[in-house]
């Protein structure tokens, strides 16, 4: 979504990449395996009774480590990253639908604009999609909040592997008319074989996202529909 008003994108966008990766498994592939050889799976502290973050295993490494404050931190860093998330996805849906409406495929009112250039038509329908995250405050209506996070990874998911799928077909289509992966603006070997896994892997989690209503004595319908419909 930023490729489209980076100056160089060509350059810019490969490097982006390559610090995405690094972060990926320095802060999550790391940090869980350390995690992993703290935290017991069996410890009572995770059964997620709680609502602090008291419950996360982060922050009970930390306390067997005898950190002090942590939870604070933790709370600070779940904060910040769900500001960040809000804002990517704002930026990402606002742009999607002003793209929209400068097709026609939208109606044209999301083509209005700051004098700055802000699509603010756009940016104030999705602000108010954005208190629907309040419903997690009601004991009623999380029910229905959690049916739209479900929606929404199974968007995600959906969307990678459209993505991914893309991927194949453009590798094999150059393979069939000779022309060699290296003449792309970015391309690294592995992806021949990533982008495969990578579809079987969102393709399983979203067959199998709610397997457990399938299991004697599970069936939930509110959770089947909401996993596979």
């Amino acid at each position: 979504m930023a490729a489209a008003e980076t100056r160089n994108p060509r350059e810019a966008i490969p490097r982006a990449c390559k610090k995405v990766f690094a972060r990926i498994v320095i802060f999550y592939m790391l940090a869980i395996l350390v995690v992993g050889l703290l935290v017991a799976s069996n410890d009572p502290r995770l059964d997620g009774s709680g609502s602090s973050v008291a419950q996360s295993p982060f922050v009970i490494a930390a306390s067997q480590a005898g950190i002090s404050g942590i939870p604070s931190v933790v709370n600070a860093v779940v904060i910040t990253s769900a500001w960040s998330a809000s804002n990517q996805a704002l930026l990402a849906g606002t742009r999607t639908l002003y793209g929209l409406a400068l097709k026609g495929q939208a109606p044209r009112i999301f083509l209005r604009t700051t004098s700055w250039g802000v699509p603010y038509m756009c940016v104030l329908l999705f602000t108010a999609f954005m208190f629907l995250s309040l419903m997690s405050l009601s004991e009623g209506a999380i029910t229905v909040f959690w049916w739209l996070v479900a929606l929404t990874a199974a968007g995600v998911l959906f969307s990678w592997s459209t993505i991914l799928l893309n991927h194949i077909r453009l590798l094999q289509a150059m393979d069939r008319q000779g022309i060699d992966a290296s003449r792309l603006p970015w391309h690294n070997w592995w992806t021949r074989y990533s982008s495969p896994a990578g579809l079987f892997m969102c393709i399983l989690i979203l067959l199998t996202s709610g397997f457990s209503v399938f299991t004697k004595g599970n069936w939930d319908s509110a959770k089947f529909v909401s996993s596979y419909l």
